[in-house]
């Protein structure tokens, strides 16, 4: 199980909750549960951006270095087994 979204509006307690819950997770592969709490994939490519920009002014990487591969390993959705969202429920 894991939670993307802006963590930094989440009240303390329920982070720690959240990363005892992604902790005592992590190693079960057969079902990826990812919730999205104060998630916005307008916010999600933003931070991303940011990010890349950041890199590319220090010098880590070129500018001709980014393409989709690399905009997905900055998105909050990294690291996920399923690299595209099967099924997103907005209430």
């Amino acid at each position: 199980m894991s939670i993307i979204g802006e963590r930094s509006v989440i009240p303390e307690s329920l982070q720690d909750t959240i990363n005892r819950v992604e902790d005592s997770t992590k190693e079960c592969t057969k079902l990826e549960l990812m919730l999205a709490v104060c998630y916005s994939r307008t916010r999600d490519i933003v931070e991303a951006t940011k990010s890349i920009c950041e890199k590319v002014k220090i010098g880590v990487i070129e500018p001709n270095d980014i393409d989709e591969v690399l905009l997905e390993q900055h998105l909050w959705t990294k690291g996920s087994n399923a690299p595209h969202v099967d099924l997103f429920i907005r209430t």
